[in-house]
């Protein structure tokens, strides 16, 4: 059974060096008061990146300009964690879905030579598709063309044009085109398919052809997962500092042009400037790629504002890795992100990189190292309502907060007792009873409080070989009376199928099978047995290397 989880907002800062960076690569400025401003932006850039990386909150690469000026190119962090090798402004990371840009502008670049028109129906690529005289490519393009969305449970075939058109066959419409927003992987998909058909080439032919080679991107293709080379980032599904868990990046078929290009932060400034000079495709073009049509979303961009300013964007995320491309076409201003890690949130990063960049007041965001007895005494289970759980996990010396169906993030301590999230605007206070254990909490945001009292959860199976399938009630294990850690039930009757263990009977946390090892990991495979009568044991004593024992019981 595969579990997807969205992706959390959290950071933490503390106070670091200011770092001033100069380049000759980059345009210089002439005017002493100019330059000035430029070295005074260095350093508060530096600053916040330092400080996000320094307490395991940012992990990637980061590449900031100002009007041709280099302010920020730097790596942080490790690109490969086991290795210890850094990360640097070299490292080459999946995109994901910043490659959605690169597909809209080969797009309008078509529509340019008179290849296609945005008003052109899906029928002219795919006579006798079923609605095909309704979807336009404007609706491939601005995400609302109702067809099937890829991103619904990943059933759609992704092996070749033919299985894909078949299987979109079978499936009505979920809205009338145009009527709704809806972000959907499957148009882009189209879109890509219908750029081969067009120019007679691979589409990732035609990324080298248009893009690429004119932009003089050489450090940057398709294809992540057979990607050979040095300075290639490994993906986490999370890291915090030296803790991590390895993601296996999904293969080309499943990513194609809605998400299939990797690519430097180098490169993708080069695709800033030539988006900033127009050299790929017109101004007037450009300018429809910037008209919002629905949900502040253009062709192949998201759009927003800062001061007046229009900010155009697109972000990247899917398994090990996230991604963000921020622009400012009137300030000439480019902000790329890239991290190898799933845990880390870019969006309270790029809001604050921006409040620098445009002179407003921004927060360094701060944490205080709390005695290691009572974090571990706050640490535990909290039910908050029915479906929702909290849980709380001490990491070195700091928490992590999880509530059910999201991924852990981490917490900051402040002196008056509150544990905040920054960029969830909103904050945690746990209370002690009178014997001084902490035993519930409240969690405030948006102006309500929500109650929840710390529980005594246990472990569990569940699985097509137990009696209640995938969906619980769990089989329930019990703590060994000589070793907490060490959960087990005796004599217990499974199917032949598959089981997983299951934490309070939450998805949110569970342990598969590591592919690699007979080991225990999170989110891991699924184990599969034989009918039979079992002692079963699931041994965490060692929170590194969670293992299982299953034992027949012979009649």
């Amino acid at each position: 059974m595969k579990i997807y989880l969205p992706c959390p907002r959290y950071y933490i800062v503390i106070t670091t060096i200011l770092i001033c960076i100069h380049t000759g690569a980059m345009a210089q400025t002439s005017s002493p008061a100019v330059g000035s401003c430029n070295t005074r932006l260095a350093g508060q850039l530096e600053q916040l990146m330092a400080a996000y990386a320094a307490n395991g909150l940012f992990n990637g690469s980061v590449m900031i300009t100002r009007q041709g000026t280099l302010l920020l190119k730097k790596g942080y962090g490790f690109s490969n964690l086991a290795k210890k090798e850094p990360n640097t402004a070299s490292t080459k990371y999946a995109l994901y879905s910043i490659t959605k840009p690169m597909t809209a502008t080969l797009i309008l670049l078509l529509a340019e030579q008179g290849q296609l028109r945005l008003n052109d129906r899906l029928s002219r690529f795919y006579p006798g598709f079923p609605a095909g005289d309704s979807i336009t490519i404007y609706h491939l393009l601005t995400h609302t063309s109702g067809l099937y969305a890829y991103n619904n449970d990943n059933s759609m075939p992704t092996q070749s044009e033919d299985a894909m058109i078949e299987f979109l066959s079978q499936h009505s419409l979920e809205f009338v085109p145009g009527s709704q927003w809806r972000y959907c992987n499957t148009g882009y998909y189209l879109l890509g398919f219908i750029i081969e058909r067009l120019t007679g080439l691979s589409y990732a032919e035609a990324l080298q052809t248009y893009l690429f080679t004119p932009l003089q991107m050489q450090q940057s293709s398709l294809d992540f997962r057979s990607l050979s080379a040095t300075r290639k980032a490994q993906g986490y599904h999370f890291m915090f500092l030296d803790s991590a868990q390895q993601a296996s990046t999904y293969p080309y078929e499943e990513l194609r042009s809605a998400g299939g290009v990797w690519s430097t932060a180098g490169d993708l400034y080069k695709f800033h400037e030539a988006m900033q000079r127009f050299r790929i495709i017109t101004d007037t073009s450009t300018s429809k790629a910037y008209t919002p049509y629905k949900n502040k979303y253009g062709l192949g961009w998201f759009i927003d504002s800062i001061m007046g300013c229009q900010v155009v964007s697109h972000s990247g995320g899917a398994a090990g890795f996230r991604t963000l491309l921020v622009r400012v076409p009137e300030k000439d201003i480019c902000i790329i992100l890239l991290a190898n890690a799933e845990n880390m949130d870019l969006e309270p990063i790029k809001e604050q990189l921006l409040r620098v960049l445009f002179a407003q007041p921004y927060e360094i965001p701060h944490n205080i190292h709390l005695p290691i007895r009572q974090l571990n005494a706050i640490a535990g289970t909290y039910q908050l309502d029915a479906a929702h759980t909290l849980y709380i996990t001490r990491i070195h010396q700091q928490l992590t907060g999880q509530v059910s169906g999201q991924q852990p993030v981490l917490l900051l301590a402040g002196n008056d007792g509150k544990f905040t999230v920054p960029g969830m605007k909103g904050y945690l206070e746990f209370i002690a009873n009178g014997q001084g254990k902490y035993d519930s909490v409240r969690f405030f945001r948006k102006g309500r409080v929500y109650a929840g009292t710390k529980i005594t959860p246990k472990w569990g199976i569940s699985g097509t070989a137990t009696p209640n399938d995938w969906n619980g009630p769990d089989i329930m294990l019990l703590p060994d009376p000589n070793e907490p850690k060490r959960w087990r039930v005796l004599a217990v009757n499974l199917k032949n199928g598959l089981i997983k263990f299951r934490f309070n009977n939450d998805w949110t946390r569970n342990l598969g099978k590591n592919k690699n090892n007979a080991a225990l990991i999170e989110n891991g495979q699924d184990i599969s047995v034989s009918a039979g009568t079992y002692n079963i044991i699931l041994d965490l004593t060692n929170p590194g290397n969670p293992c299982w024992k299953m034992t027949p019981v012979i009649p």
